[in-house]
């Protein structure tokens, strides 16, 4: 198995990263290059646009 494998689920990109240093570079050294989290519509309709999780980066 690779250190980072993309798979398709339901036409959700998902990207796992199997390795602590290679998760580490991507987080600490070019987080500044990826792009906020998406922003799901259900939630709000449900209630949860004011999880933690699902926050998009900023102030908040």
């Amino acid at each position: 198995m690779g250190k980072i494998i993309h798979s398709r689920l339901f036409g959700i990109d998902l990207i796992i990263v199997n390795s602590e240093t290679t998760t580490r570079e991507l987080l600490d050294k070019h987080s500044a290059n990826y792009p906020t989290r998406p922003v799901i519509r259900t939630n709000e309709l449900a209630g949860l646009a004011f999880n933690t999780v699902l926050l998009p980066y900023g102030e908040t």
